[in-house]
């Protein structure tokens, strides 16, 4: 009579299959965590692409906004006779590369001076800044107290002001030039400097030298991925020249 083993008595269940066994484990642990490597590097190269990508938009972006500056300057500054942006100022739309540049130009004469403006005429703008009065008035306080201390060197700074918060410095800013060096020109100035003339009666007094011929200039870049890029600038016409660039809040 022929005796058929026993489970217990076959070479899987002996101590030579145990071993087979664990090594499959190991096998499949190692199979696992090589899987969950290979998993965590693809998706960190696709991260850091897609940080290139975007840091290589922005790149595009920039440098298509300061060719709409440059641009903004040849124009004006074509003829021959260096001048100012008149009544409505200068607005036009460029394409450079892929990038589309909308740039606006105006003369700072027609913004207002927050070193020099008379408190009535400051007043008369941040009221149309949809702060609240006791805000619009504690921000009044600041900057008159900041100014006889010494002048606003930015206008970035303004955010520092009590009361001030960023959506209505974000209304403000286009209304205010550090670069007016007299009165505010009515004819010049946008329909929320205009009013504030009117309502406040006032004007600014001569603050020092007249510099010649200047723009604000503004350059929006838009790229069709969705990169977007921002570069205001104030131009000296005569002689070419930047008095002031930077990176501006869309």
């Amino acid at each position: 009579m022929i005796r058929r083993p026993y489970p217990e008595d076959s070479p899987e269940n002996g101590p030579a299959g145990r071993e087979r066994g664990f090594a499959l484990l190991a096998v499949l642990w190692s199979v696992a965590l090589l899987a969950l490597l290979g998993a965590r590097l693809v998706a960190g190269a696709r991260a850091e692409a897609q940080l290139a990508a975007a840091w290589c938009a922005t790149a595009e972006a920039e440098a298509a906004a300061a060719s709409g500056v440059r641009e903004a300057m040849f124009r004006l500054r074509a003829g021959g006779a260096p001048a100012e942006p008149g009544p409505g100022g200068l607005a036009f739309h460029s394409r450079i590369g892929t990038a589309e540049v909308a740039v606006v130009a105006a003369s700072p004469r027609g913004l207002v001076n927050p070193n020099t403006a008379p408190p009535a005429l400051l007043a008369a703008l941040l009221e149309q800044t949809g702060l609240p009065p006791t805000a619009a008035a504690a921000a009044l306080r600041a900057l008159l107290s900041w100014r006889a201390a010494a002048p606003v060197q930015h206008l970035t700074e303004l955010a520092l002001l009590p009361g001030m918060d960023e959506a209505a410095l974000a209304v403000l800013r286009p209304w205010l030039s550090l670069f007016n060096p007299g009165a505010v020109e009515a004819p010049l100035a946008p329909p929320a400097v205009r009013r504030a003339l009117a309502r406040s009666g006032a004007q600014q007094e001569a603050a020092g030298e007249d510099p010649g011929p200047l723009a604000e200039v503004s350059a929006l870049a838009s790229l069709p991925g969705g990169g977007r890029f921002l570069r205001r600038a104030v131009l000296r016409l005569e002689p070419p020249g930047v008095l002031d660039w930077e990176a501006g809040e869309e």
